[in-house]
Formats: structure tokens, C-alpha cells, sequence
């Protein structure tokens, strides 16, 4: 979200859970250029909005839409930020617990010297393989049974958003 308000110079408005079961989804939000919501800049306006309840939009009904895709942005960002030339193989484990990272991981990933392994890469907001806070030790036994099966070098465990990944070194170990 902060990336594309940023790329876009737009506003932004994300639903979330975070690492936070699905049943407690929320809202990040940010002006243009990612620049924060705070009491000063609308935010008061927004909790008043919402304890009296949205109205209807007047004109909604000749409102246009855009779509445009900030990963392959995002991707070429993240890259910027090494070398990619002078990266060496490595080999990698991504649990992205049915999140986010299910879709960005790869993309980033994606023309590196890594062999990556994607866990439960399929996005699915009930988070069916197990919840996606990877802080609690409960949630990252698969990460850490397939990083020493496969003798992987790191394992990545990402929350379901995408915007927190906890390393896991080559014994497993957080």
C-alpha cells in the first residue's frame, strides 16, 4: 500500500488483518505519497464520518476507475537496493501462510540466483495451512520441518500482509 500511494502519488486505503486472525480485519490508510493519516490530516474527520454512519455518494454513479500494477515498481525497487549481480545461490524457504507474500515473494524473487520454496503461496484469507502471525512458535513448525528436510539456507516467514518477514536460520531456529 505505502509503496504504490508512493509510486502513484495517490491516496491509499488497505483491509487488513495483518498477522491478526481474519475476523479482525481493519484499514490502513495514507494520503498521497504515503504521507500518514493523523488527527491533523483527516483522520478525526473519518472517525466522525464513521460513528454517524456513510452516507450515500452523490455522483458515484458517474464515478471512473483505474487499475494499474505497482509490483512489477515494487519489484524493480527492491531490487535497487543490492547488487543483484554480486548476490550468490541460496537456498530459500518462504512460508507466506496464504498471505500476501504468496503473490509479492515470488515476484521479488523472481531472475535471482535463488532456488525458492514457496509454503502455502496460494492467497486464501482464511488462512486455512495455519494463522499468519509468524511470531507464535505454533505457526512456524512447517517452515521449520522443510527448511531442515531440504537443507535450506534461510527460511522466510512472512504475516499476511506482507509488510513483517521473521528469518529462520539453516537449523531451524527463528
Amino acid at each position: 500500500l505505502f509503496f504504490a500511494s508512493g509510486h502513484f502519488d495517490a491516496p491509499g486505503a488497505q483491509l487488513t488483518a495483518s498477522h491478526n486472525p481474519a475476523q479482525y480485519n481493519g484499514i490502513k490508510l495514507c494520503l498521497a505519497g504515503a504521507k500518514p493519516v493523523g488527527e491533523d490530516s483527516g483522520l478525526l474527520e473519518i472517525k466522525a464520518m464513521a460513528a454517524a454512519g456513510v452516507p450515500a455518494v452523490v455522483g458515484a454513479e458517474s464515478a471512473t476507475t483505474t487499475e494499474d500494477d505497482a509490483l512489477p515498481a515494487f519489484v524493480a525497487h527492491v531490487h535497487s537496493f543490492v547488487d543483484t549481480a554480486s548476490l550468490k545461490p541460496l537456498k530459500i524457504v518462504a512460508d507466506t501462510a496464504n498471505g500476501m507474500g504468496g503473490l509479492v515473494a515470488p515476484a521479488v524473487f523472481d531472475g535471482l540466483p535463488f532456488e525458492v520454496d514457496v509454503l502455502f503461496g496460494e492467497l486464501d484469507g482464511t488462512f486455512p495451512n495455519h494463522p499468519a502471525d509468524p511470531i507464535q512458535p505454533e505457526n512456524q513448525r512447517d517452515l521449520q520441518a522443510r527448511i531442515l528436510a531440504t537443507g535450506a539456507d534461510v527460511g522466510l516467514a512472512f504475516d499476511g500482509d506482507a509488510d513483517r518477514v521473521f528469518l529462520v536460520d539453516d537449523r531451524g531456529e527463528l
